[in-house]
């Protein structure tokens, strides 16, 4: 048995230009400091304005988020009440911006009771828009959350399949600016998605099809919206198609790379990357 859950996506140069047509009263913007002053965000607000949404930024989003970051925003947006949470950056934005949001929508919860087993009767407030800056998590069409608790130093899966994003805004021109080492990094866990699907014995044929084809260019030049349009398919779609393949069980280089930056001082693409190269014999016997 198959779950197919995915936002509704819109793909390649002009993405965003759907943001025209989004129909609402106000929107909070998740983020963080340095996307604002590389004006990425200004780009998004000038769409939003075009549609007469008024908005308003919380920008205080960190590497590998923390609850504490996830019960601020959530605050922010109980005192704006937004009918729209657009989430403005990677995949540490993306996980923050769901957590806010379900937190937004019940406040009686805490970041630790998001899982599947709940029914967080959502979008009764709002919904949620992922715009990703970079390629290589695919979270912004997932409904998992990683948050990190700070006092216990440990990640914490999170997450429900109500929190699936509603709409999915991928443009390439949003990621070509990225720096040479996040291009480096986002990319690895884009082929490292690619390669744990293909190797995954309860792959589904789309899924073996595309990995095999698409895997091999997911690492982008940095500025090349081609190529940064190639890894931001590989990403999403292996991101997407990764539940349904069971990765979630076989899979040592996420189990190993997931929890690291709690307590190491590295980013998420390279421990998996890493992880995964250093734990594939392991990974044999798993599968």
């Amino acid at each position: 048995m198959w779950y197919f859950v995915s936002p509704q996506i819109v793909f390649g140069e002009g993405a965003l230009d759907a943001l025209d047509d989004v129909q609402g009263a106000r929107a909070l913007l998740v983020t963080d400091n340095v996307l604002v002053g590389l004006g990425l965000v200004d780009t998004v607000t000038a769409h939003l304005d075009k549609a007469g949404i008024a908005w308003r930024v919380f920008d205080a989003v960190e590497p590998d988020p923390s609850t504490e970051t996830a019960l601020a925003g959530a605050q922010i947006a109980l005192e704006y009440t937004p009918d729209w949470i657009i989430a403005v950056g990677g995949g540490s934005v993306m996980d923050a911006a769901k957590a806010i949001w379900v937190l937004y929508e019940r406040p009686d919860l805490e970041p630790a009771d998001i899982n599947p087993m709940v029914d967080l009767n959502l979008r009764r407030k709002a919904r949620l828009i992922t715009i990703p800056t970079t390629s290589g998590t695919g979270s912004e069409v997932t409904w998992a959350i990683v948050l990190t608790d700070t006092a216990e130093q440990r990640k914490m899966s999170l997450g429900n399949r109500e929190n699936t994003a509603d709409l999915a805004i991928v443009d390439p021109v949003m990621a070509t600016g990225m720096p040479p080492r996040l291009t480096a990094d986002t990319g690895l866990d884009a082929l490292t998605h690619a390669i744990e699907g293909y190797t995954c014995t309860w792959h589904t044929e789309r899924r073996h099809r595309w990995q095999r084809r698409g895997g091999p260019r997911a690492i982008a030049q940095r500025g090349d919206r081609r190529r940064i349009g190639v890894r931001q398919r590989a990403g999403v779609d292996g991101a997407r198609d990764r539940p349904r393949a069971r990765c979630g069980v076989p899979r040592p280089a996420r189990a190993r790379g997931e929890p690291a930056p709690a307590v190491y001082d590295r980013v998420y693409g390279r421990r998996s990357a890493g992880a995964f190269c250093r734990g594939r014999a392991l990974h044999r016997l798993w599968v």
